[in-house]
């Protein structure tokens, strides 16, 4: 079945890396190493992007109580969200997708998160505020 899959995926970018992997679980290194080398060649015109990301970064503790209910009331328009999390009793891997969320065991000094979705941006400064409130 995932033959398939990765045919179309290679019709749609046939540049991109493809990695299996099993419930998501990848190296980080290669996951944030693929094609940096890369040269990237961008259009000098530029429509507006369907879907817009952007970052947070923290270097405090935060209460899981007060992150668990920011991970469950995200704005609908967040599609995807990721990163680490730092909580008093160490870091986790947190994995948003369409509504739902998990958090794993892994090491990080610091919280970085990234959102990723349509018009997304509009929502920043609350998703951000969100987030500053559960910092300990």
């Amino acid at each position: 079945q995932i033959e398939p899959l990765e045919a179309k995926l290679r019709d749609i970018n046939p540049t991109a890396a493809i990695v299996r992997t099993t419930r998501g679980r990848i190296d980080s290194e290669l996951l944030f190493g693929i094609g940096r080398e890369k040269e990237v060649v961008r259009p000098k015109h530029r429509h507006q992007p369907e879907f817009e990301s952007f970052t947070f970064t923290s270097d405090k503790n935060f209460s899981r109580d007060c992150f668990g209910r920011f991970a469950g009331n995200l704005p609908a328009n967040v599609y995807r969200a990721k990163g680490f999390v730092r909580f008093e009793d160490g870091a986790r891997l947190f994995n948003f997708v369409a509504g739902r969320w998990e958090l794993e065991p892994f090491e990080s000094a610091e919280t970085q998160l990234v959102f990723i979705g349509r018009q997304v941006t509009e929502q920043k400064s609350l998703v951000i505020d969100a987030l500053k409130k559960c910092e300990l």
